[in-house]
């Protein structure tokens, strides 16, 4: 005999890039919504943005360009995955 439960599952369903306000949606099937970044973590003992506060951020493909090409190192993947 099989038991069930009850169960709630929370998933995403829309992005937006808090610097242009692009919204990005999963089922648009575009690469917008894959080559978005999303960053999410919390502050340390010592930190700068304050012990234990959660420091957030989603952007869209262009402007992680936009803002960090200068620093981003962007190569070609050899067969191995590995930078060529």
């Amino acid at each position: 005999m099989l038991e069930f439960r009850n169960q709630t599952v929370v998933e995403v369903a829309a992005c937006i890039c808090d610097r242009c306000k692009r919204r990005m949606l999963p089922e648009d099937d575009s690469v917008e919504w894959l080559e978005r970044l999303s960053i999410s973590f919390r502050g340390g003992y010592g930190s700068i943005f304050g012990d234990g506060h959660l420091i957030s951020l989603d952007l869209c493909q262009r402007c992680v360009r936009e803002t960090l090409g200068e620093w981003l190192q962007v190569s070609p993947e050899s067969d191995f995955g590995l930078p060529t």
